[in-house]
């Protein structure tokens, strides 16, 4: 990824650390049974996008609207 050009933007669902939606709560227990996976906080989508050397830039989010979009950059 060069730097101060390439983006990367994931759109997913940020979960709340309290105050959660339920039908957010309920995708996390749908993918727990499933796949063994789960829904992030804001905190874990920062850890595994730091994890991969990246940094998160900005985040839109809407009010009452489940998906979210990262825009994600390489550190420099």
């Amino acid at each position: 990824m060069k730097p101060g050009y390439t983006k990367i933007l994931i759109h997913d669902i940020i979960i709340p650390a309290t105050g959660a939606y339920a039908a957010d709560t309920r995708m996390d227990l749908i993918m727990m049974a499933l796949f063994g996976a789960r829904e992030r906080t804001s905190a874990g989508w920062e850890s595994l996008i730091k994890g991969a050397g990246l940094k998160i830039e900005k985040t839109w989010s809407a009010k009452g609207y489940q998906g979210s979009i990262l825009e994600v950059v390489r550190e420099e």
